[in-house]
């Protein structure tokens, strides 16, 4: 079977495309895409601002073909690259019962691999190639877009908790903390482009490390330093730019 490394690169950027298109439309209650509105959307989603973040690496890897499959394919994407990969199972995909490898020595190929074909996936983004995704493939999937944004309405009732107002912040706080709110809204209340003027002053190379990154490594700092609104700003900005609503002795529920 021939091995097209530049293929499956294209791939994975296609899962990434299209999960970005998803998280955007869930982000901006995109649900009613159509034939008749197909080009509006298209160029709406062509318009964002599309980057390939830290955050990313996670679901390239997770992305990758598992167990038995997963080890012919990086022992390919070895091949590929010239380099060792351990023997593990014979070319019918039976386990071999003596190998030369150490478990650890395993686990760092395996590390070494993801890691190689992580940095060829962000070398091989974009903005370009993303236009194209969307172009081509939008009539393709847009029904499974509407649903998947109605289902996680239906399905993800979000829930901010409080009797005071004046705690809100703190409240908000702890449940970035404890990962119970979305992304977006973390990179709504948290001032990005402060956290990046503060950077370029203190010669930070925005380049390679950029304020997505310092926001995922040091979210409390973030958190404590940056963070945009007071009680009532904040109450005000969740009511009116992401539909939460005021349930008495409940809080704001989304």
């Amino acid at each position: 079977m021939n091995f097209n490394y530049n293929l499956e690169i294209d791939n994975i950027l296609n899962k990434i495309y299209k999960k970005k298109i998803f998280d955007y439309a869930l982000k901006n209650n995109i649900s009613n895409i159509d034939t008749t509105n197909i080009q509006n959307y298209k160029n709406e989603f062509k318009s964002f601002d599309m980057y390939l973040g830290s955050e990313m690496e996670e679901f390239i890897k997770e992305s990758l073909p598992k167990d038995v499959e997963g080890y012919f394919f990086k022992c390919n994407v070895s091949k590929h690259k010239n380099n060792y990969f351990p023997r593990l199972y014979d070319a019918n995909g039976n386990k071999l019962t003596t190998t030369t490898d150490s478990k650890y020595a395993v686990l760092l190929w395996e590390g070494h691999i993801n890691d190689m074909i992580v940095e060829d996936v962000y070398k091989s983004f974009t903005k370009e190639k993303f236009n194209n995704y969307v172009d081509n493939n939008l009539e393709n999937i847009y029904e499974e877009i509407n649903n998947f944004v109605l289902e996680s309405k239906n399905d993800n009732k979000l829930t901010i908790p409080f009797t005071n107002k004046s705690d809100l912040v703190d409240i908000v706080k702890d449940m970035i903390l404890k990962d119970e709110l979305s992304m977006d809204i973390i990179q709504d209340v948290i001032d990005l482009q402060q956290i990046r003027e503060d950077m370029l002053m203190l010669h930070t190379p925005i380049d390679m490390y950029n304020e997505y990154d310092k926001l995922e490594d040091e979210l409390s700092y973030c958190l404590d330093n940056y963070f945009k609104y007071n009680n009532d700003e904040l109450y005000d900005f969740l009511i009116n730019n992401k539909g939460f609503k005021f349930v008495e002795n409940i809080g704001l529920v989304k």
